[in-house]
């Protein structure tokens, strides 16, 4: 109540606008609920990097126990839906305001390690590469300085095969560069030297990207999500640059890069490459690494968790959160779903009359909760309606992700869908998948 009072002040009258104030379908508040531990250890390793860098930024002749850069590894685990994407988000979001140079992903079972990689400098270099004056204008000009900064260390850094090769790996540097692509083929063609293998060649390609981009003094997110799904290929590339590459390099303008990683310790064994590669990086001591073990919530936070969704004091809501915790031992995933299931069965219902949340405790028990995230998500596709179900299946034959323009192609005037995928998919996200 004394951090959001507003929530408890007002008498609610109407039903749909309660409802929009959980925050439990559509938009989200983007508030986290029993993670202040794991937040603040974030933000440390976050402000620890912005210190050094902007130290060196205004004395670049002062000295400190990292030198001239500061490499931070942080590694958040748990099991499935306890909320480590939500904490690796809060930090994207904190690092953006912030102005540094921020890259994300997130890893798939199904797609190559290395192609979501690619597709992470893709997005980036999308976003600051040559667009529409309008989509500029809401772009920070001092990022913009630096992201140019960093495309002519690239361009002055690379061979003429790793020019066209980066062309290939990532598209959208051949826009900001139209003649790299030609220029580079003209040169290898009276060239034979041998690069070695494609993978080890692209592992380099993201050595050069990432030293460029920290080349312009602006600290580095790598934020990369769903980790026990890359490969040795990935996180060798990541740690040896951590302790090798980049700790004993001679460029003085590189600063501070932050790696931040979240991994699902229970289908992550004890041996793994990932872990290897963890424990790699804690033994070189030249890298602080930072584990964050992401649990279930405690009673006292589902308490404080119904209490602000409600608007409710803690005192009402005390007999519910121990009921919900009990159900789904906690798990953040689950206690949004069981949530949303009591509402759609009205088990818990806005009263006019009251100008409050109310519910029956005894009925609210009777409701059922799935025992993992896979039965839990078939229960909850089973009451989309058929449309919604048929874009699902749609989309999910293009993989973990599907393109905004193929979904206006099958939008299109040919009518190769009897629906529009684009507004299922909004109602998708209203119900329960936002």
């Amino acid at each position: 109540m004394r951090n959001n009072p507003k929530t408890f002040l007002f008498d609610r009258v109407c039903p749909k606008k309660a409802l929009d104030d959980t925050c439990l379908f559509g938009n989200r508040d983007g508030r986290l609920f029993g993670r202040e531990k794991e937040l603040e250890a974030l933000m440390a390793v976050k402000n620890s990097i912005s210190r050094n860098v902007n130290s060196l930024a205004q004395s670049s002749s002062d000295s400190t126990q990292w030198g001239n850069f500061r490499g931070e590894a942080t590694f958040l685990a748990g099991h499935a839906g306890s909320g480590k994407s939500c904490l690796l988000r809060s930090l994207v979001r904190a690092c953006s305001e912030e102005q540094w140079l921020v890259l994300k992903c997130k890893f798939d079972k199904q797609a190559a390690p290395l192609v979501i990689i690619a597709k992470m400098f893709d997005d980036f270099f999308g976003l600051w590469g040559p667009s529409d004056e309008n989509t500029h204008s809401n772009l920070d000009p001092s990022v913009m300085k630096s992201f140019r900064q960093a495309c002519q260390t690239i361009f002055c850094t690379v061979d003429s095969e790793g020019l066209s090769q980066l062309c290939d790996f990532i598209p959208n540097f051949s826009k900001i560069f139209p003649l790299a692509r030609s220029l580079a083929r003209d040169q290898i063609s009276s060239s034979n030297d041998a690069v070695g293998s494609a993978e080890k060649r692209c592992v380099y390609l993201v050595h050069v990207l990432v030293r460029s981009l920290c080349s312009t003094g602006r600290p580095v997110l790598l934020a990369l999500d769903d980790l026990q799904w890359s490969n040795s290929l990935v996180m060798g590339g990541m740690a040896d640059y951590l302790v090798n590459d980049f700790i004993h390099g001679e460029d003085e303008c590189r600063q501070g890069l932050l790696i931040a990683g979240t991994f699902r310790s229970n289908e992550v064994k004890e041996g793994a490459d990932l872990i290897e590669k963890i424990n790699f990086l804690k033994h070189s001591r030249k890298t602080n690494v930072t584990m964050l073990d992401v649990g279930e919530l405690a009673e006292k936070d589902i308490a404080q968790l119904i209490s602000t969704k409600l608007g409710l004091p803690t005192r009402y809501t005390s007999e519910l959160a121990r009921l919900v915790h009990s159900k789904t031992r906690g798990n953040p995933l689950f206690v949004d779903q069981f949530l949303k299931s009591i509402m759609q069965n009205n088990m818990l219902q806005f009263s006019v009359r009251s100008r409050r949340w109310t519910w029956d405790y005894v009925t609210v028990d009777l409701q059922m909760i799935s025992d993992g995230v896979a039965e839990l998500l078939t229960s909850t596709f089973n009451l989309l309606p058929d449309p919604s179900m048929k874009t699902l299946k749609v989309a999910s034959c293009f993989g973990n992700q599907i393109e905004e323009s193929t979904i206006d192609v099958m939008n299109s005037g040919q009518q190769v869908l009897p629906f529009d995928m684009q507004n299922e998919l909004q109602l998708i996200c209203r119900m329960s998948f936002s």
